[in-house]
């Protein structure tokens, strides 16, 4: 019973369901919980400095704790659904060993409407956070921050295969 579990797990993390409408919902599902992840942990810096305060002020460092708890598991849980996403994608692809070496989304620019909405948010977001650290001592500055954290993963992730994948009309079909 455990080894026929563990076998559909790998099956399906591998997608071997033959990347029928099924299996590209679950990859469009991962993908968008990864950029929920995302947003979850570039909003955990909006709960850093208060945090930090009540623990310096109060001495009670539970909400310190659940902060740290949350901006961690919040990375690790968005970067590895996108992983799997990136497995299965690439899985799903027709002839692997054809295809060229695409351009990381870090480095491509402007590919689609909403990174170009993410690229000049990131460029904003950064000349913001510079902006405030260096004329101001307050909290916008992890506001900014947390603009241009979200931001920049929004310039990568936009701009990269993964989103071309799971916003593609075609379902891509297994040699």
């Amino acid at each position: 019973m455990k080894l026929c579990l563990f076998i559909r797990m790998r099956l399906w993390i591998r997608g071997d369901e033959g990347m029928s409408d099924k299996g590209k919902k679950i990859d469009k599902i991962m993908f968008w919980c990864s950029v929920g992840f995302m947003l979850t942990f570039s909003l955990s810096f909006l709960a850093m400095a208060p945090a930090n305060k009540i623990a310096l002020n109060q001495g009670d460092s539970t909400l310190l704790t659940a902060t740290g708890i949350v901006f961690w598991s919040s990375l690790v849980l968005a970067y590895l659904l996108l992983v799997l996403v990136n497995c299965r994608r690439k899985r799903s692809m027709k002839n692997p060993k054809k295809r060229t070496k695409p351009i990381p989304g870090i480095v491509r620019f402007f590919s689609n409407t909403p990174a170009k909405i993410a690229d000049v948010s990131a460029v904003a977001g950064l000349l913001m956070f510079i902006a405030f650290a260096a004329f101001t001592d307050s909290y916008l500055i992890y506001a900014a921050l947390s603009v241009t954290v979200f931001a920049f993963q929004m310039h990568c992730v936009l701009n990269g295969e993964n989103y071309e994948y799971v916003t593609s009309k075609k379902n891509v079909r297994r040699r």
